[in-house]
């Protein structure tokens, strides 16, 4: 049987390797991205809950615009479980990142993602988790071992 020692051991260097494989995602989109949000008019939503949160209020406070919100909500699920990331052609300039209830495990994989997709590097229907797909009817139930359990 292992010690908590060890057992913490393990998970740190599981995390570890995890964030250097990370560290290979960010890439110079990430530059533009946070160019585009500098230079934005209007409002930057940042939110979370729980670690997300802290870590939104984190973010929020290395901002200077006086327009800044920060709000925390609860899990949600997609009916196909995926999230839900991608602008709104309702509403241009819009960009959704949320859906999911792993945060903060998919936080450096959706953030590359909205980069790509806000800095052109990702066309819209090459991101099959466009909030469009539902009215595409792209969509299959979703089986989340957390539904009903919150």
């Amino acid at each position: 049987m292992s010690s908590a020692f060890e057992e913490a051991r393990r998970v740190f260097g599981i995390e570890s390797d995890w964030l250097a494989a990370t560290l290979g995602l960010v890439e110079e989109s990430f530059d533009r991205a946070v160019d585009l949000m500098g230079s934005a008019g209007g409002r930057l939503v940042v939110s979370g809950m729980g670690k997300s949160g802290h870590i939104a209020g984190k973010i929020a406070a290395t901002l200077t615009k006086s327009d800044i919100q920060i709000s925390a909500g609860q899990y949600v699920y997609t009916p196909d479980d995926q999230p839900l990331i991608g602008a709104l052609p309702e509403l241009p300039g819009f960009y959704l990142n949320c859906g999911y209830w792993a945060g903060v495990m998919l936080g450096p994989g959706a953030g590359k993602r909205v980069a790509d997709l806000v800095t052109g590097a990702m066309a819209p229907e090459d991101n099959a988790l466009r909030p469009t797909r539902y009215a595409e009817g792209v969509v299959v139930k979703g089986d989340s071992f957390l539904r009903g359990r919150h």
